[in-house]
């Protein structure tokens, strides 16, 4: 809207609504007014009109209002109405606005400050206590790093009775334990670097007892076959019970061997016999030091690639585990190592004996000449195989070994 002709020299008056504008800049507006005014010729500064011009549009302003008030007059009275009644509740509600805000403020004061203090406390103490367990935990691994480093390094291979390998087995068991219990140790650098050198500590323990496990012999000092055993079910039950399984295996294989080499030559059968019985006794022996060990790990966790293990059957639900022999055959499927032992080299001596007597010729008629030689060598000898001394002359590895004979009665064999 132009602004209202008040002199007869100026036609055009600036437009007074652009004061209205949010982006008004007094400054700009007044620049505008001086130079709309002033020329780069004249000899001095006019500032008498742009101030005239600024008091029209004040004019303008003026009657424009007193036009709004008198046409809008009953909407302006109820608005002022409103305004009073607003203003009279707000004085009703301001003393109790007032008690509010001091309530408000004592509340604040009393409980809300306080409060947020003492989750800030709650919070670095938190902070604190976690440093703390992890300082612990860490303190600890590190203790537990010493011990297993110190038991490795005392441990020496060969040397009886094998203490310090079990003290490192164990050490290694508590270190992997107590690294299940604080998964939060892994933020730690020496922990992870750590890793890799217990992998190595365990693949080394292992080895060692695999390999001493294997050259048992009937010689063995009890006390390294009992530390062997008992360091064996500690870094890996199912590595154990594979070594059993497998030591089973390798004596009837070697057994078989020796007795088949008898059938062409007889009258070496009973120092044969003793050599086999001799492998029977380092299997009775390490079993009754498994009867008198204990069972520490849980039957569930362990697994093995045995083709004669029944993983369905009811020890794998037997949360109390008894001595390691009851919990290893019970996986292994075996009711007795060294019946197992026999009943194995005679079903595969018997096989052997019948080929070789049904071949015929001197060869099965030398045979049938020792047959009573045979028969007695097994007899006076198969109870030496028992370590434990428990096996009977007519037990049922003397009657399964008297069996695998039977071919030698000529009523049983072909000529």
């Amino acid at each position: 809207m132009s602004l209202e002709k008040g002199s007869d020299d100026l036609n055009e008056l600036t437009d007074f609504e652009a004061f209205l504008e949010n982006d008004f800049n007094a400054m700009e507006f007044a620049n505008e007014l001086i130079l709309a005014t002033n020329t780069n010729y004249d000899n001095e500064l006019d500032l008498t009109t742009p101030s005239k011009r600024l008091g029209y549009d004040l004019n303008e302003v003026d009657k424009r209002v007193v036009t709004l008030a008198g046409d809008n007059y009953e909407i302006l009275m109820k608005e002022v109405n409103k305004l009073d009644d607003v203003q009279m509740h707000f004085q009703l509600l301001n003393p109790s606005l007032t008690q509010v805000n001091k309530s408000f403020s004592k509340l604040d004061k009393d409980i809300v400050k306080p409060y947020t203090e003492a989750m800030e406390l709650h919070g670095a103490l938190k902070r604190i206590h976690t440093t703390s367990t992890l300082l612990r935990s860490a303190t600890y691994f590190i203790h537990l790093i010493q011990n297993l480093e110190e038991a490795s390094n005392n441990e020496m291979i060969g040397q009886s009775p094998f203490r310090d390998l079990v003290k490192a087995c164990n050490h290694y068991n508590s270190l992997k334990k107590h690294l299940n219990d604080s998964p939060y140790l892994k933020s730690l650098k020496i922990v992870r670097d750590y890793d890799s050198i217990l992998q190595t500590h365990k693949l080394k323990f292992q080895d060692v007892c695999r390999l001493n496990f294997k050259n048992f012999k009937p010689t063995t000092d009890q006390g390294i076959i009992a530390n062997i055993l008992i360091a064996y079910s500690i870094i890996s039950p199912e590595g154990l019970c594979n070594s059993v399984q497998q030591f089973l295996n390798d004596q009837v294989s070697i057994s078989l061997n020796i007795l088949s080499k008898t059938l062409t030559s007889p009258r070496n059968f009973e120092n044969a016999f003793k050599d086999v019985t001799n492998k029977g006794l380092i299997i009775s022996k390490i079993s009754t030091k498994m009867s008198q060990l204990s069972w520490s790990v849980n039957t569930n966790n362990v697994s093995i690639s045995s083709s004669n293990s029944n993983q369905n059957n009811d020890s794998n639900t037997n949360n109390s585990p008894g001595t390691m022999l009851e919990e290893v055959s019970k996986i292994l499927d075996l009711q007795s190592f060294l019946s197992a032992f026999w009943r194995d080299i005679a079903t595969g001596f018997e096989s052997k004996l019948k080929e070789t007597l049904n071949r015929g010729g001197p060869v099965a008629k030398s045979l049938r000449t020792y047959g009573t030689s045979i028969r007695n060598s097994i007899k006076h000898n198969i109870l030496s195989s028992d370590f434990s001394e428990t096996m009977k002359e007519d037990g049922i590895e003397a009657r399964m070994m008297l069996n695998s004979v039977n071919a030698l009665d000529k009523d049983n064999t072909r000529r």
